[in-house]
């Protein structure tokens, strides 16, 4: 299994306030933004041991439009725009505030990858 704990997301924005808004938003669609750390004990209770675990940071210090960051960027505003308060003139200008960093461009997040075999 592989899933990202979004509690360890590292994004720089001009617009801090914005930006935790915008990330809180995001959460709306996931059924368990923090599911990694549970993991370990939900695969033992179904009769699975965890035979390796790891963890995999994407990391991107710059606006390079092929990074991860810059791909889930356009999803993420599109997604939302509407919801916890995040208007669609708040979305668009959080993402062209993330192009127009250049250099002080910062993201960082973990994914977290388990193997299990039957106990």
């Amino acid at each position: 299994m592989l899933d990202t704990d979004w509690d360890s997301i590292v994004w720089h924005s001009s617009d801090r306030e914005r930006m935790q808004r915008v990330l809180t938003a995001w959460n709306e669609h996931l059924a368990d933004p923090y599911l990694p750390r549970r993991l370990p004990r939900l695969l033992r209770a179904a009769g699975l041991e965890p035979t390796k675990c790891a963890i995999i940071p994407l990391l991107n210090v710059g606006a390079d439009r092929d990074s991860f960051s810059a791909g889930m960027s356009g999803l993420i505003a599109a997604y939302v725009a509407g919801r916890g308060g995040v208007s669609e003139a708040d979305a668009t200008a959080w993402e062209q505030d993330l192009a127009g960093l250049g250099d002080d461009y910062f993201f960082s997040l973990n994914r977290y990858l388990f193997l299990a075999q039957r106990s």
